[in-house]
């Protein structure tokens, strides 16, 4: 009678969840300053600041302020006939910018300095 030899069972390697290499060990800090840089980029590039309020002139139409302020973050619009009037509201936490608009143009605008967003 011929005897087999036994056949060895290797261990099955564990398979680890992948993560992203720069989320561990020694490159996490630098991630984290990534992060933190990167936000305050985008909260300092607000648009709704004292300069671009100054080129808002009386006068302009809807897409020339757009250009400038990109979307309003309130809008309240009325329309009565052919006439219409627009109230729209630029918020960041440099400053508010209310501009109101009759016929698309731009006939008021005021500026208020730090309001924070959500406040009235």
């Amino acid at each position: 009678m011929v005897r087999q030899a036994r056949k060895q069972h290797q261990p099955v390697e564990r398979l680890e969840p992948q993560t992203l290499p720069w989320l561990r060990g020694k490159h996490f800090p630098i991630a984290n300053l990534i992060i933190i840089l990167g936000l305050g980029f985008l909260t300092a590039c607000s648009k709704v600041n004292k300069v671009n309020y100054e080129k808002i002139q009386t006068g302009m139409n809807e897409s020339e302020v757009m250009e400038i302020l990109g979307n309003p973050t309130e809008t309240a619009s009325i329309g009565l006939g052919p006439f219409s009037g627009t109230n729209s509201k630029w918020i960041s936490h440099e400053g508010t910018i209310n501009l109101v608009l009759a016929n698309g143009q731009v006939i008021s605008k005021h500026y208020t300095v730090g309001q924070s967003p959500g406040s009235n």
